[in-house]
């Protein structure tokens, strides 16, 4: 499967449930947004992202607990499902999705 086959697929699912989805990254500096707002329709879906590279930008827009996010270096299934959780709150999408290293949670609010 091609990254554009994905794509339609996670767009065809999302319009076909009348719901939305954001993304927060931090490795991936943007990757991932590229990738889906670049689909066909993207706008009635794509809600928007956000890249937070370190802890600071991290706990000021996704709201990571700041103690935590230092004792674990910021990889740590917490870590990521709380950024799904607050870009969804972010973005008010229905869905958040959240890449970091080798952590990935989709979070529905």
């Amino acid at each position: 499967m091609n990254i554009t086959n994905l794509v339609n697929i996670i767009k065809d699912n999302l319009l076909q449930s009348k719901q939305t989805i954001s993304v927060a990254e931090s490795v991936t500096a943007g990757l991932l947004q590229s990738v889906i707002s670049s689909g066909e329709n993207a706008s009635l879906f794509f809600q928007g992202g956000i890249t937070v590279y370190n802890l600071g930008q991290k706990c000021r827009h996704l709201s990571i607990d700041p103690i935590h996010g230092s004792d674990c270096n910021c990889v740590s299934e917490k870590i990521s499902q709380d950024m799904a959780l607050n870009v969804c709150k972010l973005f008010i999408s229905d869905w958040g999705d959240c890449y970091y290293w080798l952590c990935y949670t989709s979070t529905r609010i």
